[in-house]
């Protein structure tokens, strides 16, 4: 007993001793001084770029520093004449109390310079990175630009907090509302959303954010839903010292959504009149317009947006059936009506619809819009160019100067909406007017600047200038800020047979086919292309997989034209160039033109001409009306594949009155066949000079590459050009161009032999 009486008197003399000594006011000192030193690196390193294992090292050796502090407290104490060791100070001479006090102050002083630092750091400090390092941003290096408007802002995509990717749509909707809502703002600038959500999952800093957006504040958050519960945090940032403006978090059942998204864009309105000085206080009227008040309505629509933002095959089939679902829960959902009909031409432009069936689905629900709504710009575009082609196809070719007309002044009411001049840059590139559509697109790229479908365009631009190395940097730049466009890796594909570069070629188009597997285009355009370079065994294993998904398309069917011909099978090619201009296929990787050029090919080297004139008039009335030429576009364009078979049965003089009436018509559009060397060996031929068509074909013709103008074999094999096909030099180039296409086929052969992982026949 009388033992654990003693150990127990021991233990309670040590803990006076450590106080006496001051032991544990040394400890709350040190750590509350580490704790400031801790605070005080971050911020100097966050604005020095100090990488973050820097931090570290200073927290590990304050960790080390520790007891080395307590032991020498314990061990030495602070007397008038300095510092001695404790055992050499008598007790009666021991001022420890009045260095216990003392040290008491400094604590306290220095706890209230470690809160106010805090303090500052959560009101004034720019908010470093999100994401894992490694990721790099959209705009590297970017500065926040001295002219930015102070009253701009850019919204960044919410992060989703939900620990499951299937919110992920609800976040990047109650982004795109907000974005919206704050653009009713007068005199606030806002950037454009597709350049806001190219920096989402990207690690960067707000000022480079703001840097490459060119606004001056920046709005960001997170967003955490739980059943029907959410939690939304936001908060907006000054970007040039990331001084936080305002933040806010809001915690309620997602019957409260919609007031909870009105609610943050009018205290951002507020805050940003306030902190500006300006007067862009909202209008009385709620700023956020879902469009609907019915919540699930509103939760289909937002998942649709997300797939439409993917844009492959499955992601707008999906997008198609979620609008339609939105519609049947609210049928009065016009945002909903507008983006089903925006849906209808993207799966125009990627072969899912025809054009027509398209067309006469969104101008349905485009009606519809503009009944309730006579101001939506967007719908008003679109409507005016599904009308325009409607126009232009039945043969009115003079509607281009009215078209151009109408989409100016559509951006001039409202000229930070980016859907009628993206349409005008598309009109001007596709009637020739390619500087013209480059100026546009350079307006659109303001707005947006890192808006993908518009670098793609400024690619395409490029490409069309003969500015082939801008044109791939265009596109690299593309996949730089969003990753994974499988119409991106297309057009890589496509300017690479520009340059020769065959392997490029399938490298691209591969990786598109990979990103999205359900598009029968990618292996029927590979299987198109192998087949003109005599791969049938390589070329069958992509038509597989593409008649697989879709075997009626008109791609496949192209495929399936192509394969008969390397093949010599002509009654077969006959059989299906006649199905494909019977049925009136859309032009996808050239299949109308295609079965045109086979049919009167075959016709011409079988003495079937007649028959095969009557039946494309059958199917393109106004074809041999050759005098006149206000007949449906396709007509005309019909003409350019049967010179051929047109010139064994009209006079040279007819001849040349229809290549000069189309040569007049198509320069109204800005075609002047500079770029088909193919169309002006045959004019020059036909129109008598023989000697500038040879010239044009050694010139013009076989100096390109061979992965160019590959049905050229085809065309020369025909009568009208027999007397070009006779010279001696057209004979040399004709081996040559023979010899350098088996070239190309024998390393495209060794390319795909060494894709192992697919299984293509080598």
């Amino acid at each position: 007993m009388r033992q654990y009486f003693e150990e127990d008197l021991l233990g309670m003399s040590f803990w006076a001793e450590l106080r006496r000594r001051n032991v544990f006011r040394m400890a709350i000192l040190y750590i509350v001084s580490g704790w400031l030193i801790l605070q005080v690196a971050d911020l100097l390193f966050d604005l020095m770029g100090v990488p973050d294992w820097a931090l570290r090292m200073v927290l590990a050796l304050l960790i080390v520093g520790l007891p080395v502090a307590l032991a020498f407290s314990w061990l030495y104490e602070l007397t008038p004449e300095g510092l001695k060791r404790e055992s050499q100070v008598p007790r009666d001479q021991s001022i420890t109390p009045h260095t216990g006090r003392k040290l008491n102050h400094i604590t306290l002083v220095v706890g209230l310079v470690a809160i106010a630092l805090v303090s500052y750091q959560q009101f004034f400090r720019p908010p470093g990175p999100s994401t894992p390092a490694g990721e790099s941003a959209p705009a590297q290096n970017a500065a926040v630009t001295t002219d930015a408007a102070p009253a701009s802002i850019a919204v960044l995509p919410f992060a989703n907090l939900s620990g499951s990717d299937e919110n992920e749509y609800f976040s990047d909707g109650l982004t795109e509302t907000l974005l919206h809502g704050l653009a009713k703002i007068p005199d606030l600038q806002v950037a454009a959303r597709t350049s806001s959500f190219a920096f989402k999952g990207k690690d960067s800093d707000i000022r480079e954010i703001a840097g490459a957006l060119g606004v001056a504040h920046v709005l960001e958050g997170s967003v955490q839903r739980s059943g029907d519960r959410v939690r939304i945090t936001a908060q907006l940032i000054r970007a040039s010292d990331g001084f936080h403006v305002w933040t806010e978090n809001f915690d309620r059942t997602l019957d409260d959504i919609f007031a909870i998204q009105d609610e943050i864009a009018a205290e951002v309105g507020r805050a940003l009149s306030v902190s500006l000085g300006l007067n862009i206080e909202q209008n009385a009227e709620s700023l956020v317009d879902a469009g609907t008040t019915d919540l699930s309505a509103y939760d289909l629509f937002l998942r649709a947006l997300s797939e439409i933002a993917v844009g492959s095959f499955g992601s707008l089939q999906q997008a198609e059936q979620l609008l339609k679902q939105a519609l049947s829960e609210d049928p009065g959902f016009i945002d909903a009506k507008t983006q089903l009909g925006i849906v209808y031409g993207l799966q125009a432009r990627t072969g899912m619809l025809s054009s027509d069936e398209a067309n006469q689905r969104a101008m349905a629900l485009f009606d519809q819009v503009l009944a309730a709504r006579p101001d939506d710009i967007t719908a008003r575009t679109n409507q005016l160019m599904i009308q325009a082609i409607r126009d232009f196809e039945s043969g009115n070719t003079g509607i281009l100067p009215e078209l151009l007309e109408n989409l100016r002044a559509l951006i001039d009411r409202e000229p930070n909406n980016t859907e009628p001049r993206k349409w005008l840059a598309t009109v001007l590139r596709r009637t020739g007017q390619e500087s013209e559509a480059l100026a546009e697109i350079q307006q659109l790229l303001e707005l947006d600047p890192l808006n993908t479908a518009f670098i793609n365009d400024l690619g395409d631009v490029y490409h069309d200038l003969d500015e082939f190395h801008a044109a791939s940097e265009a596109l690299r730049r593309s996949l730089e800020i969003e990753p994974g466009q499988s119409s991106t890796e297309a057009r890589l594909a496509h300017f690479a047979t520009h340059t020769g570069d065959a392997v490029s070629f399938l490298e691209h188009y591969i990786r598109a086919m990979e990103l999205d597997p359900q598009d029968h285009e990618l292996p029927a355009g590979i299987a198109i292309f192998l087949y003109q370079f005599g791969l049938s065994d390589q070329a069958d294993w992509f038509l597989a997989r593409a008649e697989a998904i879709e075997p009626t398309a008109p791609a496949v069917y192209h495929a399936r034209l192509e394969r008969a011909l390397s093949r010599g099978e002509t009654e077969q090619a006959n059989k299906l160039a006649r199905e494909m201009i019977s049925s009136d296929m859309d032009n996808r990787h050239g299949s109308e033109d295609a079965s045109f050029g086979a049919l009167f090919d075959i016709a011409v080297r079988n003495d079937h001409v007649q028959e095969a004139l009557a039946f494309v008039e059958k199917n393109r009335p106004g074809f041999r009306a050759v005098g006149q030429f206000d007949v449906p576009f396709e007509a005309l364009a019909t003409r350019l594949s049967a010179l051929g078979a047109l010139s064994s049965v009209l006079t040279e003089a007819e001849m040349a009155g229809m290549i000069e009436g189309l040569v007049e018509v198509f320069s109204q559009f800005g075609v002047d066949f500079a770029n088909n060397p193919l169309l002006r060996i045959q004019f020059e031929a036909l129109a008598g000079d023989p000697q500038e068509a040879i010239q044009i074909a050694l010139d013009d013709l076989f100096t390109e590459p061979p992965t160019r103008f590959t049905s050229w074999d085809s065309i020369f094999d025909q009568p009208h050009l027999a007397d070009l096909v006779a010279d001696p030099r057209i004979q040399a180039a004709m081996v040559e161009r023979r010899e350098a296409e088996a070239r190309v086929a024998e390393t495209m052969r060794r390319y795909l032999a060494e894709q192992t992982d697919f299984g293509i026949p080598s």
